[in-house]
């Protein structure tokens, strides 16, 4: 065990592991108790090393078999000028300054942070940036990469792609939050899709997304994938342009209140037609509702009781007999007698609501599963 008196070994243990990829080529220091070598303290560590000198490390690194390992590296803004990443790069767990630019190929930045805005150009390979945490604007620069990966990520400013082709492969956004709708250029013929194995699913936008110019932006994603055929992900930015739309209707007008009601309640039920799903989950919903409300009218309902078949019977027959007892005569027969009371006009009122809630939901599954698996 060392004694008190021993002094502290001076070692850098920035990346997860504990160790230090530069060891014994950078110089540690002391900053706030903590010991880094030059290319992993923090920003404000005045010793910190500079964007040249950096960059010197990074192009000694990559010439034995173009691979290096940056793991954990702080990288300041390098002032009118670029970081070439050339070769086969892993970048995770590291800090970017605001104003950061990069060009890589394969680049692997997961789990990183960007500090401010971000300005890549992917130089062809595959791009990595799962679970990043972009806290200003982020510019792409696709070009004919194999791959862009920005799964779980999160985005609180612009997140732009340029020079899309139909080259650009890969792309994927599954579960990435953004705080503004995606703004996408393409550089593609009208009228000819848009590059396959692009993937938006779990995407998570927040309010903001469905601000200015939201809808123009999801209109033209949307447009491109119904050339694609691609209705999953057709449906899912049908869905965020119709919402941009009703959020720019004005609250304060008179006007639009009707018109936003008819289309948030369309988006709840069934996702504006798209989500089968959904429809499905609310007509379940809407039958337990129902069998709990008419087994209290009827008296039959007990806390400790069995599954009540007949009352579940009479549910559904509001759905396959509908305004059965809007009818002159009065219904007969299993499962109507020792469920349905008479004399009440709540009982004519609620299966009338069941009916008609209940249809209209089976309408929109019926729609919804149409569009889903319709081929033209």
């Amino acid at each position: 065990m060392p004694s008190e008196t021993e002094p502290v070994e001076q070692r850098c243990t920035s990346r997860p592991n504990g160790s230090c990829q530069f060891a014994g080529i950078l110089k540690v220091r002391e900053h706030h108790g903590r010991f880094y070598c030059q290319a992993h303290a923090p920003l404000e560590a005045s010793w910190r090393c500079r964007p040249e000198v950096l960059q010197a490390l990074i192009d000694e690194g990559l010439k034995p078999d173009w691979k290096i390992d940056l793991t954990a590296v702080v990288f300041p803004i390098f002032e009118n000028n670029h970081y070439q990443l050339g070769g086969t790069v892993t970048a995770r767990h590291c800090t970017f300054e605001g104003g950061v630019s990069l060009i890589g190929a394969n680049l692997d930045m997961s789990d990183s942070q960007c500090l401010g805005s971000l300005w890549l150009n992917c130089n062809g390979g595959k791009v990595i940036a799962r679970r990043v945490h972009f806290f200003g604007d982020v510019t792409i620069r696709c070009g004919s990469v194999e791959g862009l990966d920005f799964s779980d990520s999160t985005a609180d400013r612009e997140f732009k792609l340029e020079h899309v082709v139909m080259a650009t492969s890969g792309l994927k956004l599954d579960g990435m939050k953004l705080a503004a709708a995606p703004s996408i250029e393409f550089n593609i013929e009208a009228g000819s899709g848009m590059p396959q194995n692009w993937s938006f699913r779990r995407l998570s936008l927040r309010t903001s997304a469905y601000g200015k110019d939201a809808e123009g932006r999801f209109r033209t994603i949307r447009n491109r994938l119904h050339q694609n055929r691609d209705r999953e992900h057709e449906g899912i930015f049908y869905q965020y342009e119709k919402r941009a739309k009703r959020m720019s209707l004005p609250l304060g007008q008179p006007s639009s209140w009707l018109p936003r009601s008819v289309s948030a309640c369309y988006d709840w039920l069934a996702g504006y037609g798209q989500s089968y799903e959904r429809a499905f989950g609310w007509f379940i919903g809407v039958q337990a509702v129902f069998v709990l409300l008419y087994s209290i009218m009827s008296g039959r309902f007990e806390w400790c009781g069995t599954f009540d078949s007949q009352v579940a019977a009479f549910t559904l027959a509001q759905v396959v007999k509908p305004f059965e007892l809007l009818s002159a005569r009065t219904p007969t027969g299993w499962p109507y007698v020792g469920v349905y009371m008479g004399g009440s006009g709540w009982w004519t009122i609620a299966t009338t609501v069941d009916t008609l809630l209940s249809l209209t939901l089976v309408a929109l599954f019926l729609l919804a599963l149409r569009w889903r698996f319709r081929r033209d």
